[in-house]
């Protein structure tokens, strides 16, 4: 019998925790919804947390969006160019922020509506990479580093504001008694 995927996910304590299970295992239900959506075309994105050791706590980056004058995360969508949803998330990150990045962990995914058609951005954590200086750009006005309480204030949108709450909340373990 094959492992169950929570089995997959997170074998034991022994064993580290294997995101890209998890990557698959979205992706995959996300391509199976869209099947069954025959008039829905699922609108696909990437993105990603970046932090940074702040002055006096670690802060989220987070950009003012010159179209629409909202706070949100860095994303974007997919380009067919694109080798992988990691490599789309760091790229967007890069244009809209002028940031190198390198990916930390698999942060989780967002989905909401965006007029008619349903949109699905998977999102990662991540470091900044040496120096970087932001320039304004057609997409992006402003960018600011903000302590997670202050950034989850910032933020425009409420489901953004949701994810970073949950994807910071602090986890229980589960510990198993021998009684």
């Amino acid at each position: 019998m094959a492992p169950s995927f929570a089995a997959r996910l997170w074998p034991g304590d022994d064993q580290p925790y294997r995101p890209e299970y998890l990557i698959d295992y979205l992706i995959n239900y996300l391509i199976d919804r869209q099947e069954m959506m025959t008039n829905q075309e699922i609108v696909y994105c990437a993105g990603g947390l970046v932090w940074k050791e702040g002055t006096s706590d670690r802060e989220v980056l987070l950009i003012l969006s010159r179209n629409d004058q909202a706070w949100k995360l860095p994303k974007g969508h997919i380009e067919s160019g694109d080798p992988s949803w990691e490599a789309a998330a760091q790229r967007e990150v890069l244009e809209e922020t002028g940031c190198r990045t390198v990916i930390i962990d698999f942060a989780g995914f967002t989905r909401y509506p965006v007029g008619k058609r349903p949109k699905v951005v998977l999102y990662w954590h991540m470091a900044p990479i040496g120096n970087h200086v932001f320039e304004p750009n057609d997409e992006v006005e402003a960018i600011a580093w903000l302590p997670v309480r202050e950034a989850v204030d910032r933020l425009t949108f409420l489901n953004d504001k949701k994810f970073l709450l949950d994807v910071t909340a602090p986890r229980s373990r589960i510990v198993q008694s021998d009684q």
